[in-house]
């Protein structure tokens, strides 16, 4: 696989308690240039987390002790890491899971084993997010296969935000859940826009996810 050569460096830490998982995944954003970190138990994330602030963290939810929703809650109340992307990696993969870490708070949900195509274009999207608008000529050239799949999956995890909305009987995971469908619909209709407006399929996902929300806000 051949991986393009970063605009920024990131911080990723990846957690997992399996070495070969750990070993790999780390290698790809090493060799993207990435500052990178690994973690093998929920104690060490957390430590790592606080001292070395990554932009992305990869976290296995099948962990013994303590498991990636645990590890998540006390992440979450880490000052440095309120605006990291994190991101669900489990072996668990239906809808009933998916619903499960979007209600925990978590940003994506990816099953193992992990598309090492999609990883790097959600680096790409990481590093791009923040230069939208002033790079619209060179996101409209990026038509990458891969990366219309990330989009794909950042969407289905916004609808499944918007079933939790729904199911829950928590007001804070009704709002925070819709708060999130609504924000990956601005940022995906941004990107869809420079990088395949004519994607049809994508733009009518845009619109439901649009619907269901404001449905959802009545």
């Amino acid at each position: 696989m051949r991986l393009a050569i970063p605009e920024a460096r990131l911080r990723v830490l990846v957690v997992d308690d399996d070495a070969d998982t750990i070993e790999s995944t780390a290698l790809l954003f090493q060799m993207q240039g990435h500052e990178t970190k690994t973690a093998r138990n929920g104690v060490a994330a957390i430590e790592h987390s606080k001292a070395f602030c990554p932009d992305l963290i990869l976290l296995d939810i099948a962990m013994p002790k303590m498991d990636g929703f645990q590890v998540l809650h006390e992440l979450r109340g880490i000052q440095c890491v309120a605006e990291s992307t994190i991101v669900a990696v489990t072996g668990y993969a239906n809808v009933a899971d998916r619903r499960q870490c979007a209600e925990a708070g978590f940003d994506l949900h990816f099953p193992k084993p992990l598309d090492f195509g999609i990883l790097e274009q959600l680096v790409w999207l990481l590093q791009q997010s923040s230069r939208l608008r002033e790079r619209s000529s060179e996101l409209a050239a990026v038509q990458s296969e891969t990366l219309m799949d990330l989009i794909r999956t950042t969407l289905q995890m916004a609808n499944t935000f918007l079933d939790v909305s729904i199911n829950t009987t928590s007001i804070e995971v009704r709002e925070r859940c819709i708060g999130k469908a609504e924000k990956t619909h601005r940022k995906m209709t941004e990107l869809v826009a420079r990088c395949s407006p004519n994607h049809t399929e994508l733009t009518a996902a845009l619109d439901e996810l649009q619907w269901r929300a404001k449905r959802l806000r009545l």
